[in-house]
């Protein structure tokens, strides 16, 4: 919904359905069956990406995860997934979650992607981390304006790489 004119519509739109989507029924069921699988799979990739911070952390001692944000949250709605403290100082570092789908080398770019991802611009963060939970993977790559373009819903382009922080394995 890019304009209030649309979002006007759609809300009319859904006032005057509101019986057939909002009853009980096989649209209501689709909906919320849909809203849990959402909900679901997104709290699966951010567990993934907070455990993956967590094991970082180890070798930063001095920064410690304060905890990630409620679903529904104000900070979650804000884009807020998690937040990380630098012990006996003020400084924090804020993360966004987003799904992985894949990420590609492109010349000098790095090429993510992802899901639902139009406005990851606009979010109030220092940090996008990029899981999921089928994936071994994760990338976390510095929120820097003007080094990403984000080229459509489901992609987004980095000049630089992802943060390696050159953690042992101890596979």
């Amino acid at each position: 919904m890019d304009n209030t004119e649309t979002m006007e519509d759609f809300i009319k739109w859904m006032s005057r359905n509101r019986n057939k989507l909002f009853k009980n029924g096989p649209i209501l069921d689709t909906l919320i069956e849909k809203n849990v699988e959402s909900l679901y799979q997104g709290e699966l990739n951010e567990r993934k990406a907070y455990e993956y911070l967590t094991k970082i952390l180890e070798k930063m001692p001095e920064w410690k995860l304060k905890g990630r944000s409620v679903p529904g949250s104000k900070s979650d709605r804000d884009g807020v997934d998690f937040v990380m403290q630098k012990e006996n100082s003020d400084k924090i570092a804020k993360f966004q979650v987003k799904p992985l789908n894949s990420l590609e080398r492109v010349g000098k770019f790095y090429k993510i992607t992802s899901y639902n991802i139009k406005n990851l611009d606009k979010k109030p963060v220092d940090y996008f981390v990029f899981a999921s939970s089928n994936q071994e993977d994760v990338y976390v790559f510095r929120n820097d304006e003007g080094k990403y373009t984000v080229l459509d819903n489901n992609t987004i382009q980095f000049e630089e790489g992802p943060i390696n922080f050159k953690r042992e394995r101890n596979d």
